[in-house]
């Protein structure tokens, strides 16, 4: 490879990087919002397009309903998405221990397809009866699935995964 090649492809990588789209998924009630913004953030400011639900609730479309809208804005970002990722932090008490239901439709979303580029993040102390081991088991070749005790230490590990997915995606994109 010359190393005009080599200047135009690390362009094109950039280029392409940037279009690359990373939906992150977790509760929203109390301050859990806080904590996924924060990852949100982290990845923006490495220079990643990460995005949540919420990013497209602001979108001029008639409302339907608290609900409807939340779940509209949960397809639009899982059908925009690349790469997925569930991070999960414990219920609160009136939450009783189970996914919101545009969190398990998501995840069934991304087993149902069988997405392969999923990280799940859960925070130890977690109870979450909801979320189906079972697609962590018959995807584990693929998904990334870690615990933590706090979420900014794993702020790097996320950015690397996301940061290799997108590497491997660019490369067979290439191929093709």
């Amino acid at each position: 490879m010359r190393p005009s090649d080599y200047g135009k492809i690390n362009d094109d990588y950039d280029v392409f990087s940037a279009s690359v789209q990373i939906g992150i998924y977790g509760y929203f009630s109390n301050s859990r919002i806080e904590v996924l913004t924060k990852l949100k953030s982290f990845l923006i400011s490495r220079k990643l397009n990460a995005k949540m639900s919420i990013d497209f609730e602001n979108l001029q479309l008639p409302v339907i309903s608290q609900q409807g809208d939340a779940l509209r804005s949960s397809e639009m970002l899982f059908d925009s998405s690349r790469i997925h990722l569930f991070v999960l932090l414990p219920p609160t008490t009136d939450q009783s221990g189970r996914l919101l239901d545009s969190v398990s439709m998501e995840y069934g979303w991304v087993w149902k397809f069988r997405q392969p580029y999923v990280g799940v993040y859960i925070q130890r102390g977690s109870e979450i009866s909801t979320l189906a081991q079972g697609a962590i088991d018959d995807m584990h070749d693929f998904w990334a699935n870690e615990t933590f005790d706090n979420i900014e230490d794993i702020f790097l590990n996320i950015s690397k995964y996301c940061e290799a997915k997108i590497y491997e995606i660019f490369w067979l994109t290439e191929i093709k």
